[in-house]
């Protein structure tokens, strides 16, 4: 896969903490596997993609027609994911792709039971926009409950 590029002055950034994190696994498989909802996702547009998880990456990583367009990276500890940034490929921006994957990765982790710690401005505008996430997430410097990074 070429290495998608950041989205700019919109993508989170790892700080050496989460670099260390960044090695557990959000599976215990040790390697790439769709999410249990497998199949793709169909926008209103009508483009669709699936997005796996890539342990060994320590990544949600979504693929449209063979090419893996987009990834957010994390750090899983104690049930809690710290989703650290987001990233889509140039030609695949402008088309919805980041908010759906946004939403799937949120649903994924939901699923799963667990909670999410939120460092990325592009889930934070996500969340702020669909607040029915706002319960299952904890975005540092918000002062919600205190619990804060991993």
């Amino acid at each position: 896969m070429n290495e998608p590029e950041d989205l700019g002055q919109v993508t989170g950034s790892m700080d050496p903490q989460d670099q260390n994190q960044a090695g557990g696994a959000f599976t215990d498989t040790g390697a790439r596997h769709h999410e249990p909802d497998a199949r793709s996702t169909n926008l209103e547009n009508g483009t669709s993609f699936s997005i796996a998880v890539d342990a060994q990456a320590s990544a949600f990583v979504a693929t449209k027609d063979g090419v893996e367009f987009g990834a957010v990276p994390f750090a899983d500890k104690n049930g809690r994911v710290t989703l650290l940034a987001t990233s889509i490929l140039p030609d695949y921006r402008g088309q919805g792709l980041a908010t759906e994957l946004t939403r799937r990765v949120l649903d994924s982790i939901r699923a799963e039971g667990k909670s999410a710690t939120v460092r990325c401005p592009v889930f934070r505008s996500f969340i702020e926009r669909n607040p029915e996430y706002a319960a299952m997430v904890d975005i540092p410097g918000d002062g919600r409950d205190g619990r804060g990074d991993v």
